[in-house]
């Protein structure tokens, strides 16, 4: 049994050295065959030199470094894409995740009791707004079950990594996709340390521009947002048009008032119109970079050849 161990990495050169050493020093407690495979994310700092020299003391580490940075979820499939093992255990390299737990990640797999097993922290004492939301929309938007405080730190089977693979659209988000294409699951609760965690590199601008796709692609929200507010704006033109019609007709109302209503008609109308418009582009847009099916990622340098 050989298990593999993925990480991304960018910009990390402070904590690479330490996370290698730990992962190395977990997973050699359980099987002697294993690799470290870490994924330098077009790091612009000195991540990729220390990445290289390890690997040429170890021969179980294995760095992949991508040509720019093309985003957590592309260097993560980069990785999935290279992986050797039967197991597979995916985590971030800046420590947020505790290499002592991959045992506890790796026996229920080895007991065939499950398919993947994820983790939660349960304790943590903050977490960013942005963070919240991105998580809340993505569970009352699609149909696949959220769990609360779920993070990268997760263990899965060949059967699992083999489904993963197929998802090369830029929409896929490995987080919701674990859930959603099913297969057994457990989730193990881990307590947070009462160290400050490392500060997260997702603010709300790279999270919106995260769930953007994966709201259109996975979910009917947007469009359900749209028949919502067309059938509001009609109901308001429908009774403007009728007052405005009533004071016309009756002479109750100036030509001024009359005129205002409308105005304030054919705003709305236009409102619409253009409503509809930009969802139609959006969709239009993503349509487009889905059928051109460019490449999710390129690799610039491998630290040793690959035996794929």
């Amino acid at each position: 049994m050989k298990l593999s161990v993925l990480a991304t990495c960018f910009n990390n050169e402070k904590h690479i050295r330490e996370y290698l050493s730990q992962t190395i020093t977990a997973v050699d407690s359980i099987t002697a065959e294993f690799e470290v495979v870490i994924v330098d994310d077009g790091s612009t700092d000195s991540s990729w030199e220390i990445i290289r020299e390890l690997s040429l003391e170890s021969p179980q580490i294995r760095g992949i470094r991508l040509s720019r940075n093309f985003g957590q979820h592309p260097a993560i499939l980069a990785g999935l894409d290279e992986v050797q093992g039967d197991l597979v255990v995916l985590m971030d390299s800046d420590l947020d995740d505790d290499p002592k737990l991959i045992p506890n990640l790796v026996q229920p797999l080895l007991d065939g009791c499950t398919d993947i097993v994820l983790t939660s922290q349960t304790n943590l004492r903050r977490r960013r707004l942005s963070s919240q939301l991105f998580h809340a929309l993505i569970q009352r938007a699609t149909s696949s079950p959220q769990l609360q405080g779920i993070g990268t730190f997760r263990a899965f089977n060949t059967a699992v990594l083999a489904a993963l693979r197929e998802y090369r659209d830029h929409s896929s988000v490995f987080g919701p996709l674990s859930t959603h294409i099913g297969f057994r699951t457990i989730c193990l609760e881990i307590s947070a340390e009462q160290k400050p965690r490392n500060p997260s590199n997702y603010n709300f601008r790279k999270r919106l521009k995260l769930s953007l796709p994966l709201l259109l692609n996975e979910a009917s929200l947007p469009l359900k947002l749209v028949l919502v507010f067309t059938c509001i704006t009609c109901s308001l033109v429908l009774g403007l048009g009728c007052v405005a019609l009533t004071r016309f007709v009756s002479g109750g109302g100036d030509l001024s008032s009359t005129t205002s209503l409308v105005f304030l008609v054919i705003v709305l109308n236009q409102a619409l119109l253009g409503l509809g418009i930009a969802v139609i582009a959006i969709y239009a847009r993503f349509i487009l970079r889905e059928t051109l099916r460019r490449p999710r990622y390129h690799i610039a340098a491998r630290s040793s050849p690959s035996n794929r």
